[in-house]
């Protein structure tokens, strides 16, 4: 897979434990649709399809998932009762799995796919 440059600048910015869990996360984003391109937008990691878009990005201790998402978290707000929300923002915890087929769930919806 041929890596923006501006996405491999962010990931080398990255702590090892953070890293591993991006990575996982962008393997799994692409892997869900050919059609869903990364690119890197507002310092993190961007992920579009047509004009959809969403954003991912490292912290401390969680991951967010950024962007035009307040209609999706209302969508799945039963599934997402156990993360920190906020209008647009989705909090992933790095000291617990990812929750993947929640993820896919999120990923497909705000790319319109």
């Amino acid at each position: 897979m041929k890596v923006d440059p501006s996405v491999k600048a962010y990931l080398n910015s990255l702590e090892p434990v953070l890293l591993s869990k991006i990575n996982e996360l962008r393997t799994y984003i692409l892997n869900l649709d050919d059609r869903i391109t990364e690119y890197s937008g507002y310092g993190i990691i961007g992920y579009k399809y047509n004009k959809s878009f969403f954003y991912i990005g490292g912290a401390k201790k969680h991951i967010g998932i950024y962007g035009p998402i307040a209609l999706i978290i209302e969508k799945y707000r039963s599934e997402l009762k156990s993360y920190d929300v906020s209008k647009g923002t989705i909090r992933l915890p790095l000291d617990q799995p990812l929750p993947l087929d929640l993820i896919k769930n999120i990923a497909l919806t705000a790319l319109g796919i």
